[in-house]
């Protein structure tokens, strides 16, 4: 009702004072205003995104650096235990070879020892 008030009176200030007075409709002011509250809402909404990103990519790129730190010392370390393989082949090559020969040695004994026991009973 007021608002339409004041369109009577602007038709009255253009014939007395020769001047235009525009009013702006109430529906459409407060479409101005949801508009403007609905922008900062996702203006907000996006912001929050680009930070909850960046902390993402913040957090991916450490682990990138973390990871290429673990590589290089994977590397290392994969160097060494090949090292120490050959080693270890090399001692269980040495060890067969002396299990074999003890083996030999102890079936041989185990021989003698029956040859020993005949030769015992026999005495």
């Amino acid at each position: 009702m007021i608002h339409q008030s004041v369109q009577v009176y602007s038709v009255e200030f253009e014939t007395i004072y020769k001047r235009k007075n525009y009013s702006t409709p109430k529906n459409y002011l407060d479409f101005i205003t949801n508009y403007i509250r609905f922008l900062n809402e996702k203006r907000k909404k996006s912001d929050f995104s680009v930070r909850r990103l960046e902390v993402g990519l913040a957090t991916l790129e450490a682990a990138t650096i973390s990871v290429k730190e673990m590589s290089e010392v994977l590397a290392e370390k994969n160097a060494v235990i090949a090292e120490k393989t050959v080693v270890v082949e090399a001692i269980i090559e040495d060890i067969r070879g002396k299990s074999e020969i003890a083996g030999k040695q102890q079936k041989a004994a185990a021989e003698k020892k029956a040859v020993l026991a005949v030769q015992q009973v026999e005495i």
